[in-house]
C-alpha cells in the first residue's frame, strides 16, 4: 500500500501521477499483474469538484466511500471524469488501481469547478 506524501490541495500539487510505461512502481514489483492503493485525508473548499482519472488498466476513485469513478476492468489508456459536490473540510480520498499487461498508467486529478481568482488559498 502506498500513501500520498503530505501536501495541501489535492489539485494544486497533484496526488496520483504515475506513468510507469512497461515498468512498475518498484524493482521488486513485476511490470504486469500488480495493484496499488492510495489513501489520504484531503482538505477541500466547498463546491463542485471534478475528478479525472487517466488509466491503463482499472481504476476506482472514492471520496468518503462514494465511488466517484469506477472503471474496474482491463483497458488501454483512457480518460474518465465525474463531478461531486463537497462541503468544506477534510474528506477521505482513496484511489485503487490494477495493472494487467502492457503499459501501466494511473493519473488522478481533482479540480474545483468555477473557482474565482480571489478564493482563499488553504495552503497558507
Amino acid at each position: 500500500m502506498h500513501h500520498w506524501p503530505a501536501h495541501c490541495g489535492f489539485a494544486q500539487r497533484g496526488a496520483v501521477n504515475f506513468d510507469w510505461g512497461y515498468g512498475s512502481p518498484s524493482p521488486t514489483v513485476p511490470g504486469d499483474y500488480f495493484s496499488a492503493r492510495w489513501t489520504r485525508q484531503v482538505y477541500f473548499s466547498a463546491g463542485t469538484w471534478t475528478f479525472t482519472a487517466t488509466t491503463d488498466d482499472g481504476v476506482r476513485v472514492w471520496v468518503d466511500n462514494y465511488a466517484v469513478i469506477d472503471k474496474w476492468f482491463p483497458q488501454s489508456r483512457t480518460n474518465y471524469s465525474n463531478s461531486i459536490y463537497l462541503a468544506a473540510g477534510y474528506h477521505q480520498v482513496r484511489v485503487e488501481y490494477f495493472e494487467v499487461t502492457g503499459v501501466a498508467v494511473c493519473i488522478v486529478v481533482g479540480r474545483r469547478d468555477r473557482v474565482s481568482a480571489t478564493e482563499y488559498d488553504h495552503c497558507g
